[in-house]
């Protein structure tokens, strides 16, 4: 009878055990399918939203992530003198420095005048000043024939579609140009006035003692700089989910917008306009069949030109053409893209 019901014990054990397991597995398999799911459908889950949202509000998300990048992007910093800066002014005499060469605003004769916009990818952020592809674009054009060309880099890190087309409007488009091209990246989805303004509201809570930071962050000799950059990861955060959770057509709402009133300011002064995509990261927001579908669907009823990369740079040898741990371009990345966009775009 004892040994019976040592048995019963066993086996009671024994399943209850496979019983947590099974569990325990089903749990992980089911969040990485919801989470896979969300990303693909651009619907968030109930269970996957509130992970992630209790995450961020409590200042618990990417902590060991967020300091490895901002290490990393202070080594590369610190790394490179590269920076060549034009300082550049608007109609309000309000300037702005742009990683370029300094051009007159009056165009020279027989020159075609190209206004690249864009963010840190055609900034050229970590490369010298003439790796960029615009300072690229421009040398290899000037080879080609008789007809001078001037290429303005008015790319900068952080930019979205909005920015872009802002800083246009303001500065480049005094630069008289007869080409605009407009370099699209995942990320320009992201509303950044949002962004700012979330940044700056949980600024003002930490000010008051509302808002803790990470044990990392408190620890070290850290500069407002440094806590800002770290509430700007976390409203990032938000912001991506939230993108998330509308959908694709709402999300795309922030790359439409603007870029049709760039469309109607380029066409009401007889200006090119090329937009071109060239990579992929996470498509938190949209995937890439939607995101090909809008752009060619935009430049047939809009009529301009869209070239798409992605799936040439999707086969390329990263360790070759992208940074050492980035995946920004290294001056090789941006001599191919170069060559991209003169095949496609003045080839053509």
């Amino acid at each position: 009878m004892e040994l019976f019901k040592n048995k019963k014990l066993i086996y009671a054990v024994y399943s209850l055990t496979i019983l947590i397991l099974t569990f325990y597995f089903s749990v992980l398999i089911l969040e990485g399918y919801f989470d896979d799911l969300a990303r693909k459908t651009r619907k968030t889950f109930i269970g996957h939203f509130v992970r992630i949202y209790v995450q961020i509000s409590e200042g618990k998300y990417n902590y060991t992530e967020f300091f490895e990048k901002l290490n990393e992007v202070e080594l590369l910093d610190d790394e490179f003198e590269y920076y060549i800066t034009c300082v550049r002014y608007n109609l309000n005499n309000e300037p702005f420095e742009f990683k370029d060469y300094c051009y007159p605003l009056e165009k020279p004769n027989n020159t075609i005048r190209i206004v690249a916009l864009g963010d840190s990818f055609t900034e050229g952020w970590v490369v010298l000043t003439n790796d960029s592809w615009p300072n690229q674009l421009e040398k290899k054009l000037n080879a080609i024939g008789d007809i001078n060309y001037e290429v303005l880099n008015f790319g900068f890190r952080g930019f979205n579609t909005e920015d872009e087309v802002r800083v246009f409007k303001e500065y480049a488009i005094l630069y008289d140009p007869d080409i605009v091209i407009l370099q699209f990246f995942d990320n320009d989805v992201e509303n950044n006035t949002w962004v700012n303004e979330r940044t700056e509201q949980m600024f003002q809570e930490y000010l008051l003692g509302l808002r803790d930071l990470p044990e990392e962050l408190e620890q070290s000799n850290h500069s407002e700089k440094d806590v800002k950059n770290w509430f700007r990861h976390l409203a990032s955060l938000e912001e991506r989910y939230m993108l998330i959770s509308n959908g694709y057509k709402e999300v795309w709402k922030h790359v439409e917008i603007p870029l049709i009133d760039l469309i109607n300011l380029t066409k009401e002064r007889d200006i090119k306009l090329i937009v071109f995509d060239f990579d992929k990261i996470d498509d938190y927001y949209t995937s890439m069949p939607q995101r090909s579908w809008a752009f060619k669907s935009m430049s047939e009823k809009y009529d301009f030109m869209f070239l798409s990369f992605v799936e040439y740079f999707d086969q390329c040898d990263n360790e070759e053409i992208r940074m050492r741990n980035n995946r920004h371009f290294n001056a090789k990345g941006y001599d191919i893209l170069s060559d991209k966009i003169i095949e496609y775009a003045f080839q053509s």
